[in-house]
């Protein structure tokens, strides 16, 4: 180093001190030391481009070339060269194509633009741009073959190639073999740019998550699942005290019954034996089991009120409301999807505002179904079950109609009857139930018959029907085991039905 630029008195006190900044090996000489573009800056901007080394405290004359100016090396001559270098544009010196101050450092293959490294963190952070991809900019000065006398070459083969553990795939990318006299040439072919290579690795995947991109929503349908033979037994029929409002599966082939007049529920199984009973205090309309927690809902019609029993046995009050609750359903989140409606007599009347109304699994209100773009959903919407799928799907009984919605609360299908001529009279739905394949089971009280629809909302067959001895059918359950529950109209009895 230029005796003429140092200080000697520090040099005699840090003579011991080593720096990675000047790696001096004797006073007389200095090494140029490779800088970014900061610190280019920065030393241009000292008198005479002199900085002081922050360990030995030694002024330095920093030489700084512009060929050094590297990101990232490398020494194996059989792979693309992807370096962080200096971009020059006719000459000139590339800036960042967002701020316009700094070097620009990285390119962004979507946006085909040339950013400096903050710039490109920010533009990952954006949202619009965060799944966009960053790649090094290829310096134009190495992205093609070099000439095979080259020192680059010599020393990438020196350091790559002539090493006697070399692969023989990196053997076969070199003219001759390692020890031959050919072995400091690299191949003459040239090598792609590895941002094309990036570019087109994304197009030919297809499926590239970009911005710009619509997301496309396949609905796949899966074959239909029936998973009903088609004949029946009426295996049991027995009387309970009053006529059945609702039939919850309970386990194995037990089922929980709530009957008119009764401020009960009660379980029997499918010999008609009692099992047990919990008094709610007030007359059930309909009931139903949340399957995570095992908790009972019961919505009672006269008392504007829902109630939930714990498995111990124990009654809360879960909401409170305005209107009747009719049927009622519990949601896989476990969200409780009520039948809302004003008239206590089953009557609709035009000015009425019959929908279902939403709770959380806390009694919080969530939302109310009422209409749509097309207007009023729901007439009079009294039996409601949940599907596997998410589904919800509603008796409407002065529509004649079973109107499905999905989970966000849009209707995907409406069900009026099988095809004219299937049956004698028209479509009159009371209760529904799904089974465990998401088929629905309707009861249809004008044809004496059930109606087996698949997951979708289309019809299937009719499931049982006269010659089964099943004569208007109001209320359906399906226990654990597949028996089919039935209470026909105004009867202070039920059938139970296995499949064979």
């Amino acid at each position: 180093m230029d005796k003429n630029l140092i200080s000697h008195n520090t040099i005699e006190k840090n003579q011991s001190s080593k720096s990675p900044v000047c790696t001096r090996k004797s006073e007389n000489s200095r090494e140029c030391v490779p800088a970014c573009h900061c610190s280019q800056t920065y030393v241009n901007g000292l008198p005479q481009k002199l900085i002081k080394c922050p360990v030995c405290l030694t002024n330095i004359v920093v030489s700084i070339t512009q060929n050094d100016l590297k990101r990232a090396e490398m020494e194996r001559p059989d792979i693309p060269r992807l370096s962080f270098s200096r971009e020059f544009v006719n000459g000139n010196l590339s800036f960042c194509n967002t701020c316009n101050g700094n070097e620009a450092e990285v390119n962004c293959i979507e946006c085909d633009q040339n950013l400096c490294f903050e710039c490109a963190r920010i533009h990952l952070k954006s949202t619009a741009t965060v799944r966009h991809h960053i790649t090094g900019i290829v310096s134009k000065l190495n992205s093609g073959a070099s000439t095979p006398n080259s020192p680059k070459n010599k020393n990438h083969l020196t350091n790559g190639v002539s090493d006697g553990n070399v692969s023989p795939r990196l053997q076969s990318l070199t003219l001759g073999s390692p020890t031959s006299p050919n072995n400091n040439r690299r191949p003459e072919r040239r090598l792609p740019r590895p941002s094309q290579l990036v570019k087109d690795n994304v197009y030919q995947r297809g499926n590239s998550p970009r911005v710009t991109d619509e997301k496309t929503k396949f609905d796949f349908k899966t074959p239909t699942v029936i998973g009903w033979k088609k004949n029946f037994s009426l295996i049991k029929k027995f009387d309970v005290e009053s006529y059945v409002l609702s039939i919850c599966p309970a386990t194995g082939d037990q089922c929980w019954i709530a009957e008119a007049m009764s401020s009960g529920i009660h379980r029997y199984n499918s010999e008609g034996e009692h099992i047990k009973s919990i008094d709610v205090f007030n007359e059930v309309r309909d009931m139903t089991i949340n399957k995570a927690t095992g908790d009972i809902y019961v919505s009672c019609f006269t008392a504007k009120v829902i109630k939930v029993v714990n498995q111990e046995g124990e009654i809360d009050i879960f909401a409170q409301m305005d209107m009747h609750p009719a049927g009622i359903g519990v949601t896989s989140y476990g969200d409780v999807v009520v039948c809302a409606v004003q008239d206590f007599r089953r009557r609709h009347k035009r000015e009425h505002r019959n929908r279902l109304i939403v709770y959380s699994r806390h009694g919080i209100l969530k939302k109310e179904i009422e209409r749509d773009q097309n207007g009023r959903i729901f007439s009079y919407p009294e039996y409601i079950d949940i599907n596997i799928n998410g589904d919800i799907c509603v008796s409407d009984i002065e529509n004649e109609c079973v109107t499905i919605l999905d989970e966000d609360a849009r209707v995907k299908c409406i069900y009026k009857g099988p095809p004219k001529g299937t049956l004698n009279q028209a479509f009159d739905p009371r209760d529904l139930k799904c089974d465990k394949d998401g088929n629905i089971i309707v009861c249809d009280i004008n044809n004496n018959a059930l109606h087996l629809l698949n997951i979708y909302g289309e019809y299937q067959r009719v499931l049982i029907s006269e010659k089964d001895e099943i004569y208007w059918p109001d209320v359906v359950g399906i226990d654990h085991r597949n028996h089919i529950w039935v209470r026909e109209l105004w009867q202070h009895s039920i059938k139970v039905y296995q499949n064979l």
